[in-house]
């Protein structure tokens, strides 16, 4: 079973949810988040997402999925310290492996709105 995070940022109340891709699986809506922002440096602004309950906290690197909209748009995934070595995940969908520092990663948008992730498999030390 893999897990998704969608931070669906174009729909009323920018709900984030995290669902089981099951078709029985019901989403878990949690407080809305931002819609895509830029920094002062004209940056996206990093999205935190806690992958904690879905990958071991000592796991050295994540593979997944990531699926963005619209599909010309594209997503860099990075752990915190990891910054200058995001994983870039084109659109509509690609997969790639995810060096991790911890239960955390971060997201950033380029020329996409939204994005889900399928966590599909993880390296242990």
């Amino acid at each position: 079973m893999s897990f998704s995070y969608a931070h669906a940022f174009n729909t009323p109340g920018n709900p984030a949810c995290l669902s089981a891709n099951n078709a029985n699986a019901g989403i878990g809506c949690v407080a809305p988040g931002p819609f895509v922002q830029f920094g002062p440096n004209g940056q996206p602004t990093p999205i935190k997402v806690d992958i904690s309950q879905y990958v071991p906290d000592n796991a050295l690197a994540v593979t997944m999925i990531v699926s963005v909209v619209p599909p010309t748009g594209t997503a860099v995934v990075y752990a915190p310290g990891y910054e200058k070595y995001g994983t870039i995940f084109k659109g509509p969908r690609s997969m790639e492996e995810v060096r991790l520092d911890g239960p955390i990663v971060y997201v950033k948008l380029y020329g996409a709105t939204s994005f889900e992730i399928q966590y599909t498999n993880y390296r242990l030390p």
